[in-house]
């Protein structure tokens, strides 16, 4: 009743591709790659902020996440395998061993060959841990991610744009008359998007001082909602782990 050890050393293994990841976005993210440019229209009325790009994410970042996710994906398929089957389980229940990452309870309970020869306590406990227990939206469930980038690192490498968190402003004296105000861009965007506009009622003065921040972080470019990589690692490490508890007494 113990968690095998063939998972303990997966769990252990995306940790380490975890920590390297952690640093090689701490060293880019230090080089300044994102800078932006201003645009104001001809009435003086508003002001548009655009990324700009000025280094690429490392291929490398992708290739560490790929690596994270398949040991972390094949710590719960280890689980599954180590689970007792019950007596007449077919014989070819290996080849079909996997633990299953479900969006709704007609899939999950269809997943018959999948889940052969578990008793109903041990598929009640898989259950609740899938990404729609409780009545809750699958997507942006941490198992959801860990599927969806799973599958998407099988067949294509992983590729990035940005993503702009609430740390972004903009300090700027107010105009000589009328009001103003900033609305920023949410989720991910890449080279020369939108990152932010300002608004005047009034034409803005000419000459106006004003400083601009702007923290980016790295996410995935085709996963939607956009979440940051180590934002979402860090959540499917956690969701794993806690699976590792509940099917311990079940090992």
């Amino acid at each position: 009743m113990t968690v095998p050890d063939s998972a303990l050393l997966k769990f252990a293994r995306a940790g380490e591709h975890l920590d390297t990841l952690k640093r090689k976005v701490a060293a880019f993210e230090q080089n300044k790659p994102y800078g932006f440019r201003e645009q104001i229209d001809k009435d003086r009325t508003q002001r548009t902020f655009f990324m700009v790009e000025k280094h690429r994410v490392p291929e490398q970042i992708g290739l560490m996440i790929g690596d994270c996710i398949h040991n972390f994906r094949c710590v719960l398929d280890h689980l599954v395998f180590n689970l007792p089957r019950a007596h007449g389980t077919n014989a070819r229940w290996e080849g079909m061993s996997q633990f299953p990452i479900c969006d709704d309870s007609t899939r999950f309970a269809g997943m018959r060959s999948d889940m052969l020869g578990l008793d109903p306590t041990t598929r009640a406990v898989i259950e609740s841990l899938q990404p729609y227990f409780g009545g809750n939206d699958p997507v942006g469930h941490p198992l959801w991610y860990l599927r969806e980038l799973s599958n998407f690192d099988k067949h294509r490498l992983i590729r990035f744009a940005t993503l702009i968190p609430t740390g972004f402003g903009i300090e700027v004296p107010l105009p000589a008359t009328g009001t103003m105000h900033a609305v920023f861009a949410h989720g991910s965007v890449e080279h020369d998007a939108i990152i932010g506009k300002l608004y005047y009622s009034d034409p803005s003065p000419s000459g106006v001082q004003m400083k601009v921040t702007m923290s980016l972080g790295v996410t995935i470019a085709e996963l939607e909602p956009a979440i940051g990589v180590q934002t979402a690692l860090v959540a499917i490490q956690n969701t794993v782990e806690d699976a590792m508890t509940k099917l311990a007494p079940f090992i």
